[in-house]
C-alpha cells in the first residue's frame, strides 16, 4: 500500500475512488430521502452534499489522470510532450465544462428557493 499511495497520482486516484463511494451511497440517501424525513431542508442538505461530492470526484480524478500523463511511462509510452499537454488540456476542457453545468443548475436551483 506504501508504494502505491505515496505520489500525487495515487493520492488524488484514492481520493476520487472515496468521494465516488461517499457520493453513490449519499444518491442512495436522496434516492430515498423523501421516506426518511419530511423536512424540506433536511432533503436539500442531503442533495447538496451528494452534488458537492461528485463535483469534488471529478476534479480528484481529473487531476490524478493528468498526473498520471505525466509519468514516465505514460510519456514514453506516448512518445510525443505535445499530445501529453493535448490530453491534459482536453481533460480539464471536459472538466471544467461539466462543472460548469453543475454550477449554473446549483444557482438556478439556488435562486428558485430563496
Amino acid at each position: 500500500m506504501n508504494q502505491n499511495f505515496n505520489t500525487a497520482h495515487g493520492i488524488l486516484a484514492l481520493c476520487a475512488l472515496i468521494l465516488s463511494t461517499l457520493s453513490v451511497l449519499n444518491g442512495f440517501v436522496v434516492q430515498n430521502a423523501k421516506k426518511l424525513s419530511t423536512s424540506v431542508n433536511t432533503i436539500i442538505f442531503i442533495k447538496i452534499t451528494h452534488y458537492l461530492t461528485g463535483i469534488a470526484t471529478l476534479f480528484c480524478a481529473a487531476a490524478s489522470l493528468c498526473y498520471g500523463f505525466d509519468k514516465r511511462s505514460f510519456r514514453v509510452w506516448i512518445g510525443n510532450d505535445a499530445a501529453i499537454h493535448a490530453l491534459m488540456a482536453i481533460t480539464w476542457v471536459f472538466t471544467i465544462s461539466v462543472s460548469l453545468n453543475f454550477w449554473i443548475t446549483s444557482m438556478s436551483r439556488l435562486q428558485h428557493l430563496l
